[in-house]
């Protein structure tokens, strides 16, 4: 089983220090602080697994006895479900965000 993450880049407002958070939708998208994702910054690797998914990978391997191996990766950046649009004075980050949101998913694949 392959569990992959796709972190969608959202117009975000605010700073390293306080941290950041949704742009409001009417916000201009050249007013925003950063485009990213606030898990960009968390630690790398399986310290950024939530509590819950890794329960669920150790409960799988236990109830298949390790026939069923989980692989948890980040998916690749330029694999978008929605296109991003484009850059132009009137862009607000509602709609910037809106893509965003349809591109930060998880996607699970057995074989």
């Amino acid at each position: 089983m392959d569990i992959r993450t796709f972190p969608g880049r959202f117009c975000l407002v605010g700073n390293a220090l306080d941290g950041y958070s949704l742009a409001p939708e009417e916000t201009l998208f050249a007013r925003c602080d950063v485009v990213g994702n606030p898990s960009d910054e968390a630690p790398p690797g399986s310290q950024r697994t939530p509590l819950a998914l890794a329960n669920l990978i150790g409960d799988i391997r236990s109830s298949t006895h390790g026939a069923l191996q989980v692989q948890v990766a980040v998916g690749d950046a330029g694999s978008v479900l929605a296109p991003y649009p484009l850059v132009v004075s009137e862009l607000t980050a509602g709609d910037w965000n809106r893509a965003a949101g349809a591109n930060n998913r998880v996607e699970i694949r057995v074989h």
